[in-house]
């Protein structure tokens, strides 16, 4: 039972002593009449003996814990510091991406921009190509109409020809040149000049 009295009241000690250390900074004679004023404070008086032993045990725990608690505090702060550094640098990454991001939201609207422009653009385009293709078959239509009303023209004049030859043969001599200008030959001339 006073192991664990002893033992606790160093570890109560230690922690006393640490954050003197972090608040201000004792030197090690202050650090020894600490936990010596601390030890006959706490503990009623003892055996001389036990004294001893618990005073040099502490202090010899002080001494080595202390250079371990300074290199553990220094790795700390260096960590703590590296970590600050990371974030500052992954801040400054996000930053950069922000801005990335907002200029490819600018471009990318001018681009919808621009595809809405080509868009019309084309419905335009086949806009006047309907229309240029609804002409195109109006003359087409009325072309072959003319076409055929030729035609018709040129089957009657047909008729009419050959109704005047049979009507002139007997009437015009074979060798007269109106004859031989209404002939066979001459007729599917007069086909192809209308």
């Amino acid at each position: 039972m006073k192991g664990w009295l002893c033992i606790l009241l160093l570890l109560e000690t230690f922690v006393f002593i640490v954050q003197q250390q972090v608040d201000g900074g004792l030197a090690d004679n202050e650090i020894s009449q600490q936990l010596s004023n601390e030890d006959r404070r706490q503990n009623p008086p003892q055996t001389d003996s036990l004294r001893d032993e618990a005073s040099t045990d502490s202090q010899q725990y002080c001494h080595v814990c202390f250079p371990d608690i300074h290199a553990a505090l220094r790795e700390l702060t260096a960590t703590v510091t590296e970590q600050k550094a990371n974030i500052r640098a992954l801040e400054t990454r996000l930053r950069d991406a922000e801005k990335t991001a907002e200029q490819q939201t600018v471009i990318l609207e001018e681009m919808k921009k621009k595809n809405d422009a080509l868009e019309t653009r084309l419905r335009d385009a086949e806009k006047t190509a309907e229309q240029q293709t609804e002409e195109l078959n109006k003359k087409n239509d009325a072309l072959e109409t003319r076409l055929r009303d030729a035609e018709k023209t040129a089957e009657q004049q047909t008729v009419i020809l050959e109704d005047l030859n049979k009507k002139t043969d007997g009437i015009l001599p074979e060798h007269s040149f109106f004859y031989q200008f209404l002939s066979e030959e001459n007729t599917s001339a007069i086909h192809c000049i209308v």
